[in-house]
């Protein structure tokens, strides 16, 4: 874990992506390990950058103690003073972020605005990546592929794992 993978893990609805992601955090994170192994938060259904940024803080601050997310609010900090803060906060202490419920950006790039939120959150993404150095698993449903595969540079960075349902039956 760490070292600026990015990873997905893409199924259909229902299939039990999450659930199996949550029993592999349970296995890995070590309460006494001075790092956090995995921070997992939600992409939010409206794809809002900074709504996620302090989903990163606030799920930080649960398992450390600390007090980014509130001086984030206090403060009332912009996005980019946001992605400082998300990103010096993972550079010292987390190894994975897991981003679940990823399609939620293909949802929200039908929009005809000049960038859309979606294609602003794929950006965060990036730039937290590039500049903390820290891995990224993306979990979601086969909405999100084309995206992937439309922008270059996460089409070499998303491989993952690709998982359908079974079709019903003895194995089943």
């Amino acid at each position: 874990i760490g070292g600026s993978d990015v990873f997905t893990l893409i199924g259909d609805s229902g299939i039990g992506k999450s659930t199996a992601v949550q029993r592999a955090i349970d296995l890995i994170q070590d309460d006494n390990d001075e790092y956090i192994n995995v921070l997992q938060v939600q992409c939010p259904n409206d794809c809002s950058t900074k709504g996620l940024l302090l989903s990163i803080l606030q799920a930080f601050d649960d398992i450390t103690g600390s007090e980014y997310l509130n001086r984030a609010v206090i403060s009332r900090y912009t996005v980019d003073m946001l992605i400082g803060m998300v990103s010096i906060a993972c550079q010292n202490k987390l190894k994975l972020l897991v981003i679940d419920e990823i399609q939620n950006i293909r949802l929200n790039m039908k929009t005809k605005q000049s960038l859309s939120n979606g294609e602003k959150m794929i950006a965060t993404i990036v730039q937290i990546i590039n500049s903390t150095g820290i891995s990224v698993m993306m979990v979601g449903t086969p909405e999100i592929e084309p995206v992937f595969q439309k922008e270059i540079h996460l089409a070499r960075r998303t491989v993952g794992l690709r998982y359908e349902a079974l079709p019903y039956g003895k194995e089943f």
